[in-house]
């Protein structure tokens, strides 16, 4: 059972899972065995391999390392001794098939990319900056009224107002807030329109747009599309490094 308990904790250390305090307890309880510091370093080793996505060198990698730190020759003296035998042996094939099949599974694209978990991934509201006219016009009260619902994220009240408001006005600004209310509430067929439009006007709307307008292509899983409009932000672009990583993503 002791045996079982120190795995385990070698495993979530692994894995990342403990807190600074717990991980050090483990660190200062190999500190106290030998046999427990051998099997600590070998763990961390094991978990680099994690990090290698090449399954020839994860080959080599995995190998080396029973080499380097030798495995028992004599029968173990205890089920125990068997056990932890067992857990390394395991855990190095593991390793080696678990890392296969990732390899293989990547070139012959097995795990296909989601675009729409990716969208969602990165749809973020945008912060609301427009200035708000202190006059009675009809207009203005539906922009104040759509802008502070978008604020308390209640965006379907927002695109109701906003609507209204650009029906009216025609402003690009407020246009760019309804197409990304609209997106929120995964209502893309309203939303492509209107960033369409906001590709033709200069400056922050048309890169905002250009920027949302990826996302809702790929809530519509037309990535193709998405692949399009990522490649036309300049890296200059406040967007510009999170297209880059969305479409080292879908690449």
């Amino acid at each position: 059972m002791e045996q079982m308990e120190w795995q385990e904790k070698l495993r979530a250390l692994s894995a990342g899972e403990l807190t600074p305090d717990e991980a050090a307890k483990v660190l200062r309880e190999a500190a106290e065995s030998e046999t427990k510091q051998a099997e600590l370093q070998f763990s961390q080793k094991l978990t680099t391999v994690l990090k290698e996505r090449d399954l020839f060198e994860v080959k080599g990698i995995v190998a080396g390392l029973i080499m380097e730190e030798g495995l028992p020759t004599a029968e173990p003296s205890s089920w125990l001794g068997k056990l932890g035998l067992n857990w390394i042996l395991g855990l190095s094939l593991f390793l080696l098939l678990g890392t296969g099949v990732f390899f293989i599974g990547k070139r012959m694209a097995w795990w296909a990319i989601d675009p729409q978990a990716l969208a969602q991934q990165y749809l973020q509201p945008m912060e609301n900056v427009i200035y708000l006219e202190d006059n009675e016009a009809p207009a203005i009260e539906d922009l104040r009224q759509g802008m502070a619902a978008y604020d308390q994220q209640n965006y379907r009240k927002a695109a109701q107002y906003l609507k209204s408001y650009y029906a009216q006005v025609q402003d690009g600004n407020a246009g760019l807030f309804l197409a990304i209310s609209h997106l929120m509430e995964g209502e893309t067929d309203q939303a492509t329109p209107i960033l369409l439009n906001g590709l033709q006007r200069p400056g922050p709307i048309q890169e905002a747009s250009r920027w949302y307008l990826a996302l809702a292509y790929l809530q519509r899983a037309d990535t193709q599309a998405a692949i399009n409009t990522l490649e036309a932000i300049p890296a200059s672009s406040i967007y510009g490094p999170e297209a880059q990583e969305l479409l080292e993503s879908l690449k």
